[in-house]
């Protein structure tokens, strides 16, 4: 949230603790300077002890804790969104490692093999239906990981 407010949230319980352990003077020297000290000077003769109410005020409390809880929540928040970006970068790269192996899979299976060809009797030959039916498969999950992989991008 703001710096300042948190630095000066800690200052003043800090100096809280400081102030109770210590009186504080209020002392006029020879020139009529005024001066605070938490020690008290031998040289001077107008000297009187200050009353700092050292204890924070209810609303202030209140404040501090509404803040506190504020900034738990902002941290909260924020672990959520990391995670949440975190297993999308994993699922991404999940989906594009099956989508670069369909690819693989595709390239591997578009060129015919010796089993793939069926001859006639006059000498000529044709690709068997098998090779369609494995073709349309591997294009099927190629699609289907092209798929997936578009819906981690989003």
């Amino acid at each position: 949230m703001n710096n300042k407010l948190i630095t000066f949230a800690i200052c003043s319980v800090l100096i809280s603790f400081y102030v109770e352990a210590d009186t504080i003077y209020k002392f006029v020297d020879a020139l009529g300077n005024v001066t605070y000290s938490n020690v008290q000077p031998t040289d001077t003769v107008n000297i009187e002890p200050v009353n700092i109410d050292s204890s924070p005020k209810a609303e202030d409390v209140q404040y501090s804790s509404d803040n506190k809880q504020r900034l738990q929540q902002v941290v909260a928040d924020m672990e959520q969104k990391r995670l949440q970006k975190q297993e999308q970068k994993l699922q991404q790269k999940e989906a594009k490692k099956l989508l670069q192996q369909a690819e693989i899979e595709r390239q591997e299976v578009e060129t015919p093999t010796d089993e793939d060809w069926q001859h006639t009797v006059n000498g000529r030959r044709f690709l068997k239906p098998s090779y369609f039916e494995r073709i349309q498969a591997v294009d099927e999950n190629l699609l289907e990981a092209e798929r997936a992989f578009k819906t981690t991008i989003k």
